[in-house]
């Protein structure tokens, strides 16, 4: 697989790295603010919600590794926490994450056909395409937690998965 990365697609890239670590790591906390307060529905998914993320950064990791190009980031996390952790505030947070994870699939998709690296859009053509549905289902899960409270939208999440689950394994 060639790819010829400009200085500026390479960077942007690297940051797109740094904002799907980051979003894992505060999927990570999040999760563990639920198991705390026993809503552990939410923490499952958020502990599955951290995992997604950190696989789409070693997704792009391997393939600058397959290209030939190194990662080079500087990681940080957007979400130091508050004494404000409140179910609701962690899911705008979250959606949050995903908008601006989203943007930055995009400006390095717009980087790379603007660069002609047409390797790299492609790429991340494949990775913009989840940007909807994460962002989608962030929104469904705020808006439940809104309307029904911490507590029933997390005992309704434990009985889908629970059903999930069964229909999974049959």
């Amino acid at each position: 697989m060639e790819s010829m990365f400009s200085e500026t697609a390479l960077e942007k890239l690297s940051q797109h790295v740094a904002l799907e670590l980051g979003a894992s790591l505060t999927y990570l906390y999040f999760s563990h603010v639920c198991r705390k307060k026993n809503l552990d529905g939410y923490a499952d998914l958020f502990a599955e919600w951290s995992r997604e993320e950190h696989r789409h950064a070693e997704m792009i990791l391997n393939y600058l590794g397959e290209v030939g190009f190194p990662a080079s980031f500087f990681l940080e996390t957007r979400y130091g926490g508050t004494e404000d952790e409140r179910l609701e505030r962690m899911l705008e947070v979250a959606l949050e994450l995903e908008k601006t994870v989203g943007k930055s699939v995009y400006e390095v998709n717009r980087e790379a056909m603007a660069d002609g690296d047409f390797g790299l859009a492609e790429f991340m053509l494949k990775l913009s395409k989840l940007v909807p549905k994460e962002i989608n289902e962030k929104e469904a899960h705020l808006q439940r937690v809104r309307e029904l409270g911490e507590v029933l939208a997390d005992d309704l999440l434990r009985k889908f998965l629970e059903k999930f689950d069964k229909k999974g394994s049959d």
